[in-house]
């Protein structure tokens, strides 16, 4: 059994050389690990044979290097296969999740390829390595100041490096000019590194309009460095701060404060799992209301500190023309019957939010679902997808739904589980 196992794997190792070697067109994706039904290493170990031909391959746009090469490439097979790598200007994003290999020396090997390839928009890194081996953040660094076209950055993990380091990072990046995208998820980034943040935004050459600091430690220190240099940035469109717990009411009311300065293009703001408050929704609420702060997505998804005061400062403000939202998460908070009922009425006043989401709001009674699900018949609603998934909805609420639905022709989507 196993023998037929190895030949069948042989037989679809063999075949997607022969597709890199043929340059088929079918072949767009390719990543390189041991394991997997879909991966593929050379079934013969020669690993500069293949490099070679992706090298002169033209239809492969995404390269992945798996997280379990290190346990089984030789550096000088690894080296061979970099080096064929070198003509390649089909690979438009390069995935590393092996950055342990040889202490971070990957990202010398590939640096040819780096300064050669003029196609490549994304580099992504992520699975293990810097936690063990900060050599690998440090030459990391040095390639990104080797080249400068890339259009997105993703860092997904922890980086095990001291915070002055993490700052070269952001330097680094900063000179690519073209870059929309950087997403460090999951890293800890601290004020110093906060601090160089112009350099990456208020560059006048900078294109960045995504900034993803989810899970990264922030804290109302950096809370503050960080509401300075976003609230005055022309370009940033999409922000997300999700799960920073250690930021309080205090350093979100001088986000949403500095959101408000006129020269902020902020329109998608991600703060789910977090500790914002009343005192902050209130704030956030009242420049939403007055349209100083012009956001069209708003996610507040697991925000257990906020209170019916909260959500009724937020409700209200829907009610007003300035207010621009188009998407609205609210899902897993501590919602009662009140609040969606108060929701309900001021979505009657709203022409514009077409997306709502208030998932898992298990603290919503059946008879709360029947009065918010009213609304549906006001023929000023613009609802067009709703999301009530795992909520307490029975059949009689779903009656009351079917009701509301017949005199409803603007909702498209509707999701209950």
């Amino acid at each position: 059994m196993t023998s037929d196992m190895d030949d069948v794997d042989t037989d679809r190792l063999n075949n997607t050389r022969r597709q890199i070697e043929s340059n088929d067109p079918e072949l767009d994706k390719l990543t390189i690990a041991r394991f997997g039904r879909n991966n593929y290493h050379p079934p013969d170990e020669d690993w500069a044979r293949d490099g070679r031909s992706i090298g002169k391959n033209t239809h492969i746009k995404e390269l992945c290097f798996g997280s379990d090469l290190s346990d089984y490439v030789f550096r000088d097979n690894l080296e061979a296969f970099c080096r064929g790598l070198e003509g390649n200007i089909s690979i438009q994003r390069l995935q590393v999740y092996c950055c342990d290999f040889f202490h971070g020396e990957i990202f010398n090997m590939l640096c040819p390829f780096f300064e050669q390839n003029y196609t490549l928009r994304c580099l992504s890194i992520g699975g293990y390595g810097f936690e063990s081996e900060p050599n690998s953040v440090r030459l990391l660094i040095a390639l990104l100041f080797r080249f400068n076209n890339l259009r997105e950055f993703e860092c997904r993990g922890n980086i095990q490096v001291c915070d002055n380091e993490k700052e070269l990072l952001i330097r680094a990046l900063a000179g690519h000019s073209r870059l929309t995208k950087v997403d460090l998820t999951g890293n800890k980034v601290g004020v110093r590194a906060l601090a160089s943040l112009p350099a990456l935004l208020n560059n006048p050459n900078s294109s960045l309009a995504d900034l993803i600091l989810a899970q990264c430690s922030l804290d109302d220190e950096g809370a503050l460095v960080l509401a300075s240099v976003v609230g005055s940035n022309g370009t940033l469109r999409k922000l997300d701060l999700g799960s920073n717990g250690d930021i309080s009411s205090t350093g979100w009311r001088a986000l949403f404060t500095q959101l408000q300065n006129p020269h902020s293009s902020l329109e998608h703001l991600d703060l789910w799992e977090n500790s914002i408050d009343n005192a902050a929704v209130n704030l956030l609420a009242t420049a939403l209301a007055n349209g100083s702060i012009n956001l069209e997505v708003l996610t507040l998804g697991e925000n257990h500190y906020i209170t019916t005061e909260g959500w009724r400062s937020l409700s209200t403000a829907l009610q007003n023309p300035r207010c621009m939202l188009q998407e609205l998460h609210l899902y897993n908070n501590n919602f009662n019957d009140d609040d969606v009922a108060y929701l309900a009425i001021s979505l009657g006043f709203n022409g514009i939010l077409k997306h709502l989401d208030l998932a898992y709001n298990m603290g919503v009674s059946s008879s709360g679902w029947r009065a918010f699900l009213a609304f549906l018949q006001n023929p000023n609603s613009a609802l067009e997808e709703l999301d009530l998934g795992g909520n307490l909805i029975n059949d009689d609420v779903l009656a009351s739904f079917a009701n509301s639905l017949m005199h409803n022709n603007k909702l498209k989507e509707l999701f209950i589980d």
